[in-house]
């Protein structure tokens, strides 16, 4: 709601503090009562340039309902260290469509950890979400990730010599999107599935328990090796 007001910019003038306001009052609204001890001003204040970098990002594509989507790309490691993509899903979605998804995987795949990126106030949403499955009785194992200081182009092409040496495999089905979005990188209409892919590579390289995929066993197969069945080898 912030960012659309922010984005038509009803006032001549005024129009950042007033959607700081009213992030103070949904804050209020929802619980978190941070900004009768923290000043939001001051924060944007001396993070000014990571603010404003964070508004242009979202920006792009506003106008044409061509902004970022919530992406979540989901993936486990075998025993021997190849990194298969389970699951991928992007949309334009409100809070309580991400909470739906992610404790809907989370029941299907019991997440080891859930990366989260962190930029600007989303470890603050990161807690509601988090607060909003556990009234389901759901506990996300969320944690947040810092952006880094690299590109999203970087971030993104570094994926490439991992998928071109078999590291990093994908399903034959049910993944189009992931792949027409890596293909397309970094001209494509969207890119926050390869994105979301790369910050799930960073997350396993600092995992202290890495996300396992259950081996194919010949009874009872599991619904991991169901899915594992459709991979190229």
């Amino acid at each position: 709601y912030v960012h659309d007001f922010l984005c038509i910019h009803p006032f001549p003038d005024g129009n950042g503090r007033m959607a700081r306001l009213l992030t103070n009052l949904l804050l209020h609204r929802l619980g978190h009562d941070v900004g009768r001890y923290v000043s939001l001003e001051r924060i944007v204040e001396t993070s000014k340039a990571t603010y404003y970098d964070s508004l242009a990002a979202s920006d792009v594509g506003w106008a044409a309902g061509k902004h970022d989507h919530t992406a979540i790309v989901t993936v486990g490691v075998d025993r021997v260290g190849t990194i298969w993509e389970v699951d991928a899903w992007a949309a334009t979605c409100s809070e309580d469509e991400t909470v739906t998804q992610l404790i809907t995987k989370h029941r299907r795949f019991k997440f080891i950890l859930i990366a989260w990126e962190e930029v600007s106030f989303t470890n603050i949403y990161a807690r509601y979400v988090m607060r909003m499955a556990a009234a389901e009785n759901v506990y996300l194992p969320i944690k947040t990730v810092k952006a880094g200081t690299e590109s999203k182009v970087l971030r993104v092409r570094s994926l490439s010599p991992l998928i071109e040496n078999g590291i990093i495999r994908f399903r034959d089905r049910g993944n189009k999107e992931l792949i027409e979005e890596l293909t397309s990188f970094p001209k494509g209409r969207f890119d926050d599935l390869p994105d979301a892919l790369a910050y799930a590579m960073g997350a396993i390289t600092k995992a202290t328990e890495l996300p396992q995929v259950a081996p194919i066993r010949r009874i009872a197969p599991s619904l991991a090796q169901q899915t594992l069945r459709g991979y190229r080898r």
